[in-house]
């Protein structure tokens, strides 16, 4: 390694202990999307991190959404990088599972436990402390930096489509590191390069009036019965959506196809990943983790009817509804599912179930595993952890990425700190102190990289 190299990484474990204060100042904030709690604060935090670079920074409210907040460092080179992470998190429930409170870090056996200490928190604080790194060690960046970071990300990013579209100009450039990635169970990177789309919806069915005696059941229509019949039309015993016509949209991707094939993953680590989560259909392991990353799907997230506290209580509910998902893969639109699914209610005579979009979502967007940018990531993280790193198609759960790939056309990528135990979006969310440290050296890697691999083929500092 060259000399600069020894210094930033030096640079980076001699700041250790200031860099995690840094890191714990901002899990202190709530910022909760869904509430708005702490929002306005965290931004405003962020907003003083990126200005202490000497970033140019600008905060735009788009329809009266929580701040979204574009930073810039123009060091006039031939290449630049953009960073997107989000600020927001997910609510703590349910409190009582957490270990401690959810915006009091802990830290015990190396890890840092908060809410949004992995989403997506540790991933903004670790890239905005590389590029304070290379700053300080350097005095100067080897490439242009441009910020995104926005506050809607976990309700499905209202705000982004508009701003984006109004901004475009100001958001060039050549390659897009994107939320997420991190190491696995054996200490391997995990790359991603796209994510799946996604439809947030209820599923409704009432009657007039109130709940009634049970005993009205031998005649009155129950709605919780006619929900549950229109669920069960939605998806076969092995999983398969029955929807008309679902997966005419869904097309071919040679390049996916490999990459899931060369997957190192064995079924020990799917029951890790999902506390031993009882399959489906048992399939053979490739088949298993094609369906996982390659397919769409429709999800229940929650269903409610009439009673469901503790004893018992004999009564005919007056209304029924289940919150939903649907994953959607590349090719797949929003409007046109959405447009099938009511079809497919209608057709089986479930004409009155309503269909109540609570987020029209966004497609799906992928990157090509042999483009320029993700071909130097794999170098960059073979390098970082002296392993193979393991490159996803993409993550089989959802962001709005196609904002990146389809209307920007940058290359877009995952390469994080977090790891499967993680705790994403559930009690005790926690990150890696080590993976942390890791993710900061892994990104100033790369942007030291970054534009002689681009202009010349040329990696000088791995």
């Amino acid at each position: 390694m060259s000399q600069n190299v020894h210094k930033v990484k030096d640079y980076i474990e001699k700041n250790k202990n200031q860099y995690l204060d840094t890191f714990v100042k901002l899990l202190r904030c709530p910022s909760v999307s869904a509430t708005g709690e702490g929002i306005e604060q965290a931004a405003g935090l962020i907003t003083d991190m990126l200005r202490e670079l000497g970033a140019n920074v600008l905060t735009y409210k788009e329809d009266g959404g929580n701040p979204i907040i574009l930073g810039e460092l123009n060091e006039k080179k031939e290449g630049t990088i953009m960073i997107y992470d989000h600020y927001d998190v997910q609510p703590v429930d349910p409190l009582g599972k957490w270990a401690s409170p959810p915006f009091e870090p802990r830290i015990s056996d190396g890890k840092i436990y908060a809410r949004g200490a992995s989403d997506d928190k540790g991933n903004l604080v670790s890239r905005i402390l590389a590029v304070k790194t290379l700053l300080e060690v350097l005095g100067e960046l080897p490439v242009n930096i441009k910020f995104l970071f926005e506050g809607e990300e976990e309700v499905g990013s209202p705000s982004l489509p508009s701003f984006i579209k109004n901004y475009e100009e100001q958001l060039h450039a050549d390659a897009c590191i994107w939320e997420g990635g991190g190491f696995d169970q054996k200490g391997r990177p995990m790359i991603y390069l796209g994510a799946k789309g996604v439809v947030y919806l209820e599923l409704r069915a009432k009657r007039t009036g109130s709940d009634l005696h049970s005993s009205w059941g031998t005649i009155i229509e129950n709605p919780a019965w006619r929900l549950v019949m229109a669920l069960s039309s939605i998806r076969d015993e092995k999983g398969g959506i029955l929807i008309e016509n679902f997966y005419e949209d869904v097309a071919d991707d040679p390049e996916a196809e490999q990459l899931v094939r060369e997957l190192d993953i064995d079924r020990s680590e799917i029951s890790s990943m999902t506390n031993n989560g009882e399959l489906i259909e048992e399939l053979p392991i490739r088949e298993l983790l094609r369906r996982w990353l390659l397919s769409p799907t429709v999800n229940i997230c929650g269903i409610y009817s009439g009673y469901i506290e503790k004893g018992q209580k004999t009564v005919l509910p007056s209304y029924a509804f289940a919150k939903m998902d649907i994953r959607l893969v590349p090719k797949m639109s929003p409007e046109r599912v959405l447009s099938k699914l009511k079809q497919h209610l209608a057709k089986r005579g479930f004409n009155d179930v309503e269909v109540e979009v609570l987020n029209h979502g966004y497609p799906a967007a992928r990157t090509s595993p042999s483009s320029q940018p993700v071909r130097l990531a794999i170098m960059v993280a073979r390098t970082v952890a002296g392993k193979e790193p393991v490159v996803f198609p993409n993550i089989a759960g959802s962001g709005p990425m196609y904002l990146v790939t389809d209307v920007l056309h940058q290359p877009c990528f995952s390469l994080g700190i977090n790891h499967p135990g993680s705790n994403i979006h559930a009690p005790n969310e926690n990150v890696i102190i080590d993976y942390f440290m890791k993710g900061m050296w892994q990104c100033c890697l790369y942007m030291m990289n970054f534009v002689p691999w681009i202009r010349l083929g040329d990696v000088p500092y791995l």
